[in-house]
């Protein structure tokens, strides 16, 4: 396989190839990863689980493994220290959901993001079909 830092995109069957780090079994995160693997026909070689974020992030720093994190995700802990984010193809797309309980009136966090969700295109932003 060539350099890991060198690609601009993998496969969910190369990504099954290299040694990684994972949510445990029980986080949706998981869940999703686990199908997207299943799906690729290729078994993941998982070779630490923890239900901690900031232990995944501390081991790719520390360690010679990998993981699979939401792209959302990279905002928050942040590429660098060595870091490289290579896109997963195919692409996962999930949808996603507001819910609230209906009261009236609405308490004022709940009618302020629901506000704002109508004013966003998720659709467009997130590449959802239509």
């Amino acid at each position: 396989m060539e350099a890991i830092d060198n690609r601009s995109d993998m496969s969910w069957e190369e990504a099954a190839k290299v040694p990684l780090v994972l949510l445990t079994e029980n986080m949706q995160n998981r869940r999703v990863i686990t199908a997207a693997f299943r799906r690729a026909k290729a078994p993941p070689l998982v070779v630490i689980e923890t239900d901690s974020i900031f232990a995944l992030y501390s081991h790719v720093l520390c360690s010679d493994v990998f993981s699979i994190v939401p792209h959302s995700l990279l905002s928050a802990l942040g590429e660098g220290h060595g870091l490289t984010a290579i896109p997963l193809t195919p692409e996962l797309n999930r949808a996603i959901g507001l819910i609230a309980l209906e009261h009236d009136p609405l308490p004022p966090i709940v009618a302020a993001a629901w506000s704002t969700t109508q004013t966003i295109d998720l659709d467009a932003r997130f590449g959802v079909p239509r």
